[in-house]
């Protein structure tokens, strides 16, 4: 019984997601990477870079590349990690210092991306002038601003919705 159970557990969550996953392409929603990748593009088309800058951050941008594919390799195939989470969540009985294990593996890689990812954002900015620092910031707050006018709409479309 408690097999069928985590098996009929275990569909309902993959449809879940694989129609959570549906919903979110069909309302337009970018992958998070993909959209920060447009917003970098913009901002450094603004900041009108000279040629020796624009090739010093292709440089970096693939540094940092080469760097999260030779991670990525080194940490393995991703099918092993689900296949090893599918077994615990199947197993008779829950191991969670398993989870935890799997877990922390996880969140190490993710550090090491996160590391990689903020070193070449660093070195980038260190490519800036003075002048294209501030333009840099005045951008950025640009930015938050926009982001929080389209919060407060939906917010207000929401209210208005429930009212």
């Amino acid at each position: 019984m408690t097999k069928q159970l985590s098996k009929i557990l275990l569909v309902a969550c993959t449809l879940g997601a694989l129609s959570f996953n549906a919903v979110a392409k069909e309302n337009g929603s970018p992958h998070r990477g993909g959209e920060r990748k447009d917003e970098m593009h913009k901002v450094i088309t603004k900041l009108d870079l000279t040629d020796v800058q624009k090739q010093q951050v292709k440089d970096i941008q693939s540094a940092k590349k080469q760097q999260i594919q030779a991670l990525m390799a080194e940490q393995g195939d991703k099918k092993v990690n689900r296949e090893q989470f599918n077994a615990l969540i199947q197993a008779e009985t829950f191991d969670e210092n398993a989870f935890k294990l799997l877990q922390q593996e996880k969140a190490e890689h993710q550090e090491k991306v996160s590391l990689i990812s903020a070193k070449s954002m660093h070195q980038m900015f260190q490519l800036l002038t003075s002048s294209q620092k501030q333009q840099l910031a005045e951008l950025k707050q640009q930015q938050m601003e926009k982001r929080q006018l389209k919060k407060d709409k939906k917010k207000q479309q929401k209210d208005n919705a429930e009212g």
